[in-house]
């Protein structure tokens, strides 16, 4: 499949949990474009974990370091990149991305999103600590406060039944 000019990147997201990752990676293969993650990219550049960079540097340092390494796409074509669930909320990154390449957004139910962050609370930097009920909260609050950003995406998949044929149907629509 061949994307537009413009559309030729990609850029998934969505909460933390939803599956932009596993996705990706399948819908990159799909559609021939090269996969990154971008926690994986900060990761790689700050030489430790992002529960480090959050523990002793802070989320706003955290957050700079997501900008440098988003902006560094701005001269990239053909890839696709899994976005942190933050990533559109702060500077403006979604502007970024929107001029730059087709975002879309992995939905999840916040139900499965809360199943899925239980059991990964040891490696989540904002969520480690957190009681059953403060989870659950915590990922309310903060779709919630996220959604606005999450509903700006040009397209809109399921992060639950992962259909890569559909998803690469609404792309081409989308970008013809």
């Amino acid at each position: 499949m061949e994307l537009t000019a413009k559309k030729s990147s990609i850029f998934l997201i969505g909460f933390m949990g939803a599956g932009k990752s596993t996705i990706g990676k399948k819908l990159a293969h799909r559609l021939g474009l090269t996969f990154f993650d971008l926690d994986k990219l900060i990761e790689a550049k700050a030489g430790c974990s992002i529960s480090d960079i959050f523990k002793f540097l802070g989320e706003s340092t955290f957050r700079e370091m997501e900008l440098a390494c988003l902006q560094t796409f701005q001269t990239e074509n053909n890839f696709l990149l899994a976005c942190g669930g933050g990533t559109p909320c702060f500077f403006d990154n979604l502007r970024f991305m929107k001029d730059n390449g087709l975002v879309i957004y992995v939905d999840l139910q916040e139900s499965i999103l809360f199943e899925r962050l239980s059991k990964a609370k040891k490696i989540r930097p904002s969520i480690i600590g957190l009681d059953e009920n403060q989870l659950k909260e915590f990922i309310s609050n903060q779709l919630q406060a996220r959604m606005p950003f999450y509903e700006q995406a040009d397209l809109s998949m399921s992060g639950l039944s992962i259909n890569i044929n559909g998803i690469v149907e609404q792309i081409e629509l989308f970008a013809h």
